[in-house]
């Protein structure tokens, strides 16, 4: 507990949890840079790390091989929960995450909260009952110069899912991706004022 808690050029593999496998944070500005973390697990979300608070940045770190089991679609988030405004996450690689839970969300990340940012980052292998790479529950959300590859949801959004409205997503790549059951193999969205712009899908 304690705002602007910092990570920095840390290994963390192989941890459990109940709420994040390796990382649980009731803190707002926390900063998580230049580190790795593999092969963590979360019983119900953020299998990697779970943030209560505000203003989160992830920088240039990776991720691969966590997990949540979920449970329902209020949990989820394969590597990454968080639940506050202005998360930005960048320059990060994301491999092989996911959700166990049909009914669980967000294969990677899941986050509630206004003004998310997510660039120059990279998603493969990701998979959840809905929002297969990424759940998003807030308004003005931005994705921007992305790849997100092999992955798929058992409904809406094979990558990503967005509950919000104003969301942009620009100058991103989407391959290979799925929606089994219902809607937006690639991308789904539940609000107005959507821009997607210059992007590519295979």
């Amino acid at each position: 507990f304690g705002n602007y808690a910092r990570i920095e050029d840390s290994t963390l593999d192989e941890s459990s949890a109940t709420y994040g496998g390796a990382v649980y944070l009731d803190a707002w500005g926390a900063v998580i840079k230049g580190s790795i973390i593999t092969e963590c697990s979360a019983t119900y979300s953020g299998g990697a790390i779970y943030v209560a608070g505000g203003g989160t940045n992830i920088i240039d770190s990776d991720f691969e091989l966590c997990r949540a089991e979920g449970t329902t679609y209020t949990r989820g988030g394969g590597a990454i929960f968080i639940s506050g405004p202005d998360t930005h996450i960048s320059n990060s690689d994301f491999n092989d995450n996911h959700v166990s839970s049909n009914n669980a969300c967000g294969g990677t990340i899941y986050i509630e909260g206004e003004r998310t940012i997510i660039d120059a980052s990279y998603f493969n292998e990701s998979y959840a009952g809905e929002g297969g790479i990424i759940y998003i529950i807030g308004e003005q959300a931005v994705i921007d110069s992305s790849t997100f590859a092999n992955s798929s949801s058992r409904s809406y959004g094979g990558a990503i899912s967005i509950h919000g409205h104003n969301a942009t997503i620009r100058d991103s790549i989407f391959e290979n991706v799925q929606s089994t059951n219902s809607y937006g193999g690639a991308i789904f969205i539940d609000g107005a004022d959507t821009n997607i712009l210059t992007s590519s899908f295979y």
